[in-house]
């Protein structure tokens, strides 16, 4: 699971920064893919509107950055284009992946399942379930019919 790190200012208790980490598998794979899920679970469809191509910019820019200080070479044919490209193709697959996540991400704290109470060998669908409660809240209905019309609207499904 993708996991979002934050610095706050001390005086105005405002992010200043924030970092993406994924602890997840290690492999070699597109970005673009982590970048949707990551997006699809975390955002709603009115922030993606205002803030996407921002988003995807500041990745790209800071991605050549990193590239930079460690001394690496971009990803052949790397750029904000192909980044916009990919991601578009990873859409789908992004918010399928959200979407499993989006009960989660959506449970109030407090009633949040314990996450250490699962084992290693449980389904991902039992965490769900657990997570979701017996019925689906009408925030979680409406982010995921605002995400279908959304990846409709795009021509995506």
């Amino acid at each position: 699971m993708n996991n979002l790190l934050f610095r706050f200012d001390p005086d105005t208790k405002e992010a200043v920064e924030i970092v993406l980490i994924d602890f997840q598998i290690m492999r070699e794979a597109c970005p673009s893919m982590e970048l949707a899920y990551c997006i699809y679970s975390s955002t709603t469809t009115k922030f993606r509107e205002k803030h996407l191509h921002e988003m995807l910019q500041l990745y790209a820019d800071e991605f050549r950055r990193h590239c930079d200080v460690v001394g690496v070479e971009y990803l052949p044919g790397f750029s904000y284009e192909a980044l916009q490209r990919r991601f578009h193709r990873a859409k789908l697959m992004g918010a399928v992946l959200g979407i499993q996540f989006l009960p989660i991400v959506l449970k109030d704290a407090l009633d949040a399942p314990d996450m250490e109470k699962f084992s290693q060998d449980k389904e991902l669908s039992e965490m769900m379930i657990s997570a979701m409660g017996t019925r689906p809240t009408e925030q979680y209905k409406e982010r995921l019919y605002e995400l279908i019309k959304e990846l409709h609207n795009e021509g995506v499904i």
